[in-house]
């Protein structure tokens, strides 16, 4: 139940991506990365492993207090270690899923904008529901990155055994 807690939110004005590396063996693996605070409105973008072991992509955007989207993925639960990644570009209305530098899901027409408001703080291992953490991650996770651009499927390739150097745009 190790979680890494940062109060620091990127602005994710015109898209974000986020990636990791992961290992799980269980079904419901939890969240990886979660974007969220307070009631949860205005929730941002968050990856998780589901019920079934699958890399899920969930969103919201405006003022709703739920999840506008879930996008599913690939199984990532086989006890192996896997790259993922996710994109969320805004102005092309874009959602991706990558596995291991590979895209793998896509889906367009995201409606409305990102609800940005109530996002104070970034989750590794854990989302939270008002003041309690919930849905941790069950397995390994380590090298968290995020940006606040959707990177490219090159830019996400190039940089899956690259060690960033902190000179890197956001």
């Amino acid at each position: 139940n190790d979680v890494a807690v940062t109060s620091l939110m990127p602005s994710y004005a015109g898209g974000a991506t986020q990636m990791a590396w992961i290992r799980t063996s269980n079904g419901d693996g939890g969240a990886l990365i979660a974007g969220g605070g307070g009631e949860w409105s205005n929730r941002g973008m968050g990856l998780f492993i589901d019920p079934s072991g699958n890399l899920v992509l969930l969103g919201s955007y405006g003022n709703t207090g739920v999840w506008n989207f879930a996008m599913v993925g690939p199984r990532a639960n086989d006890g192996q270690f896997h790259h993922v990644a996710a994109t969320w570009h805004l102005i092309r209305k874009e959602k991706i899923i990558y596995i291991n530098g590979m895209r793998d899901a896509s889906d367009t027409g995201l409606e409305g904008t990102w609800g940005q408001n109530d996002l104070s703080a970034l989750f590794a291992g854990s989302a939270v529901n008002g003041s309690t953490r919930s849905e941790h991650f069950n397995g390994a996770l380590d090298e968290v990155r995020i940006w606040q651009v959707a990177r490219s499927e090159d830019q996400i390739r190039e940089s899956v055994f690259r060690r960033l150097n902190g000179t890197e745009p956001l």
